[in-house]
């Protein structure tokens, strides 16, 4: 997995309470993964590539409050993630697996898996995270501002508004260095996610 990038579904929010149990689903994988004490689950996060070449992953949560809450007709490996952790690092991680008459079987204890169920739990506590501080905040921390002083003028024009760049205008610029007015890219981010040059993803977790 590389990049997954959050979004949120048309039926859900940010600033919503922090979810106690999640379903993880990797298409990449065709892995499903159950972080909780039961297998029902109150959030999705899904895991799919974007094309055409796949290098980024796009995270959608999905509220739900199933017994089964996800089955495309595929064949998917089901794990239990266990994990603990201490002032917002994994301390423990390991996968329980599952039977194909679904019944739960013992943790999973080859080295490979460790490594993924690490992953796993770092990238449920980022989530954790982002749900707590909700969207205003994930997109202070994802715009980076100066004010622009009259030495920097150089006739370039703000792409969402189309208005030339002028002294002591604030500049907001993202991480893959595409900058634009303040003001307008922060309008942008609450509705689109992504740079609206390069369209790539602005929140994302690097795996």
């Amino acid at each position: 997995m590389s990049k997954p990038s959050l979004v949120t579904s048309k039926s859900s929010s940010y600033g919503i309470i922090v979810p106690s149990s999640y379903g993880i689903i990797v298409r990449r994988t065709r892995t499903f993964i159950i972080v909780g004490s039961s297998d029902r689950v109150d959030t999705l996060l899904d895991i799919t590539p974007l094309p055409p070449d796949g290098s980024h992953e796009i995270v959608q949560f999905k509220r739900c409050n199933e017994t089964v809450p996800f089955d495309d007709g595929l064949p998917y490996q089901k794990f239990r993630l266990i994990f603990t952790s201490n002032n917002g690092s994994v301390v423990t991680s390991r996968y329980l697996s599952y039977n194909e008459s679904d019944q739960v079987l013992n943790y999973v204890e080859d080295e490979k898996t460790h490594q993924s169920s690490l992953k796993v739990a770092r990238f449920v506590l980022w989530c954790d995270n982002f749900l707590r501080k909700g969207l205003p905040k994930a997109t202070e921390d994802a715009v980076k501002v100066r004010r622009l002083a009259k030495d920097d003028e150089d006739g370039e024009i703000c792409v969402i508004c189309r208005d030339k760049y002028q002294a002591d205008h604030t500049i907001g610029t993202l991480a893959c260095k595409h900058s634009y007015h303040e003001e307008c890219i922060r309008k942008w981010l609450d509705e689109k996610k992504h740079c609206p040059m390069c369209r790539i993803p602005v929140f994302h977790y690097y795996f």
